[in-house]
């Protein structure tokens, strides 16, 4: 049988003095350790129940919201991803326009293709990608005249812009977006001084 001594001197505490002393030391420790972790009563992140799952869902959720933000940005034309850093989405945010662009194309880049059609080729980029367009309006500015106004939600790079709607889709051999502009039959282009606008 192993005597005070020995069972003092077999412990892991830096005080062998005593039992007591030793499991003093111990709850010591005990309570530095806890307040170096905190209170983990107080975690806000639902369905943990220790230490470890709350900081590996931590990270989950941050990279959750990562991808979410990487997603959006991608959406808005400006090229992200989830792998990207914070501070690199942070930049790629400040990168998103917020405003519509509109160009305006005079006679020398538009082509009359019957007397009431007429078309261009040009595609839409913000921030190096490819933009929908929004709307594309011919004008007659001589006689301060909207021959065609069309609108769309929906991408797609080969239009027919007829009335207010733009309808069909037309494909370019040059790789540029091929935009044809259709007035009303009564309506002849030829000889106009014609002006487009498009909005982006």
């Amino acid at each position: 049988m192993n005597t005070r001594e020995e069972i003092l001197e077999s412990l892991e505490t830096e005080d062998k003095t005593g039992i007591i002393p030793a499991i003093n030391e111990v709850h010591r420790k005990n309570n530095e350790i806890d307040s170096k972790i905190g209170d983990t009563t107080l975690i806000e992140i639902p369905d943990v129940e220790n230490l470890v799952e709350a900081v590996n869902k931590s990270f989950q959720l941050a990279d959750d919201g990562k991808t979410a933000i990487a997603n959006a940005v991608d959406a808005k034309h400006v090229s992200a991803s989830p792998s990207d850093t914070f501070p690199t989405l942070a930049n790629k945010i400040g990168q998103i326009k917020t405003a519509a662009t509109v160009q305006t194309f005079n006679q020398d880049h538009i082509s009359i293709m019957d007397h009431n059609e007429c078309g261009f080729q040009f595609t839409p980029e913000i921030s190096g990608q490819v933009a929908p367009i929004q709307a594309v309006t011919l004008i007659d500015p001589q006689n301060k005249e909207v021959l065609v106004m069309a609108t769309r939600e929906s991408q797609g790079p080969f239009i027919l812009a007829k009335g207010d709607k733009i309808e069909e889709s037309y494909i370019s051999a040059t790789g540029k977006w091929q935009i044809t502009l259709q007035a009303d039959s009564s309506v002849n282009l030829v000889q106009k001084d014609l002006l487009i606008t498009v909005v982006y």
